[in-house]
């Protein structure tokens, strides 16, 4: 069950997500900044993210009203453009929303 969290994002912003790909972009926009050409499928309207370069670029609830072409092609090409960092942590390169790491925490609770 989704229940939003508060989530403070690595520029200070808080944020009470709605969504999904609301909490994950308010938490990753980096992310997207850093690979936005690398969404043909997941992602439509990108001028809405363009880092810089849109009135927009920081409102991750307009990105996920206005952006999500395709919600499971989103998330794979999240999964494409995953990386793994030095000491071989897989999918280092963006955040987890705390909802959903709470629920995998719960999960894995005997």
């Amino acid at each position: 069950m989704y229940f939003p969290v508060k989530r403070k994002n690595s520029d200070g912003v808080i944020h009470h997500a709605r969504s999904f790909e609301d909490a994950f972009f308010h938490i990753n926009k980096q992310f997207f900044y850093d690979n936005l050409s690398k969404f043909p499928n997941g992602i439509k309207n990108s001028r809405y993210m363009n880092n810089g370069h849109s009135d927009y670029q920081d409102d991750v609830s307009l990105w996920a009203e206005k952006c999500v072409d395709k919600k499971p092609a989103l998330a794979m090409e999240i999964l494409l453009n995953s990386k793994t960092d030095e000491a071989g942590n897989q999918f280092s390169n963006w955040n987890i929303p705390q909802y959903i790491k709470e629920g995998l925490i719960w999960l894995k609770q005997d």
